[in-house]
This record gives structure tokens, C-alpha cells and sequence, in this order.
């Protein structure tokens, strides 16, 4: 289901929201990571949030694109999810898989490539 501008503050707010719970939160996870292979994922995660979050900023939307409230209903909730996971962190590779998934949403409602 495609929403029209209206959802537009939406979808850039939980897209800005997945960045900030990363950045905020990104020493204690890395420290929390075992192995190189998890805080390269991590690193990749976070950037890939940060990218997500600049395109949003700064590119404009091109016309006719739409936002996908179901992608942006999900993001929500990931960011939720997340964000609760992040005030108790338990397991590392559950945190980073979440992690993984909300920024996987965040950069499907970012605008792609200016044409």
C-alpha cells in the first residue's frame, strides 16, 4: 500500500530514529562484540543507517515516488523493537540481527539515486 506526502514526516522521522538508536548506542554494542566478524557487521550496519538517514536529508524525493506505509509501519515497529532490545542488551548476534533488519527497511524507504 502506497501513502502519499502525508506519510512523508513519518517514514523520515523512523529512518532518522534507526540512525540515532545506532549511533547512540554504538560503543556499548561494539564492546559487546566477541568476534571481528561481528563488529565489522556493526560498522557496515551503522554506516549503511547513517547513508540511509543523509539521503533522506538531503536528496529530495523523486516524483511519483511513493512511501510503502507498510515498509514504514515495519520500521516502526523494528525501531521499537530495538530500541527496548538496546535498554537490556542480552544477546549480541539477536541485537545486531535486529539492527540489521531495521536499517535493511530505512534504506527501502530512503529516496534511491537522484536520476
Amino acid at each position: 500500500m502506497l501513502n502519499d506526502a502525508s506519510a512523508d514526516g513519518t517514514y523520515r522521522d523512523e529512518i532518522e530514529d534507526t540512525f540515532l538508536l545506532l549511533e547512540e548506542n554504538f560503543y556499548t554494542l561494539y564492546q559487546r562484540c566477541s568476534t571481528s566478524e561481528q563488529k565489522k557487521h556493526l560498522c557496515d550496519t551503522y554506516s549503511a543507517a547513517r547513508y540511509a538517514c543523509w539521503k533522506v536529508v538531503r536528496q529530495a524525493r523523486p516524483d511519483g515516488w511513493s512511501v510503502d506505509s507498510n515498509a514504514s509501519r515495519d520500521l516502526k515497529m523494528a525501531n521499537l523493537q530495538l530500541a527496548a532490545m538496546l535498554q537490556n542488551p542480552g544477546d549480541i548476534g539477536a541485537s545486531l540481527s535486529l539492527a540489521a533488519e531495521a536499517v535493511r527497511l530505512a534504506t527501502s524507504l530512503a529516496p534511491g539515486p537522484a536520476a
